[in-house]
C-alpha cells in the first residue's frame, strides 16, 4: 500500500447490502391521474370516439411485404403481371418493384422470356 495511508485496510469494513423488493407487482397508471372535470370530460370523448370509428368502419386491408411464388413458372408469371400492371399505368408496390428488378436479371426470367418470345413468333412450329 501507499506510505500515506499504512492503516488503511484496517479502518476499512465493506458493508453488504441486500436489496428488497416487494413480493407484490406495482401498478403504474398508464395516463396522468387527474380529477379535472374538463380533462376527465375530453379523455371521455376521445375514448368514446376512438370506440366508434374502431367499431364502424371496416378493417383496413393489410399491406405485407411481396411474397414471391415458390414455383420457376409462377415465378415468371407474378413478373409478367407487375410488368403488365406498371404498363397499365397502376400502382406497383416498392416490394415487387424491388423483386422485379433483381428477378428479371436472373437467367430463370430470361429463359423463360425467350421460350415466350420464341413461341410468338410466326414461325415457330
Amino acid at each position: 500500500m501507499d506510505a500515506r495511508a499504512p492503516d488503511l485496510p484496517a479502518q476499512l469494513e465493506a458493508k453488504v447490502v441486500k436489496p428488497v423488493f416487494s413480493k407484490k407487482p406495482v401498478s403504474v397508471p398508464r395516463h396522468q391521474i387527474t380529477s379535472d372535470p374538463a380533462v376527465l370530460a375530453a379523455r371521455q370523448a376521445f375514448e368514446s370516439r376512438v370506440e366508434e370509428k374502431r367499431k364502424s368502419g371496416p378493417k383496413p386491408k393489410a399491406v405485407g411485404r411481396f411474397q414471391p411464388a415458390s414455383t420457376p413458372r409462377e415465378r415468371f408469371r407474378d413478373a409478367k403481371d407487375i410488368i403488365a400492371k406498371s404498363e397499365a399505368g397502376k400502382r406497383v408496390g416498392s416490394g415487387e418493384a424491388d423483386w422485379l428488378r433483381s428477378y428479371i436479371e436472373l437467367p430463370e426470367y430470361r429463359g423463360f422470356h425467350k421460350v415466350e418470345q420464341f413461341a410468338k413468333r410466326d414461325d415457330a412450329g
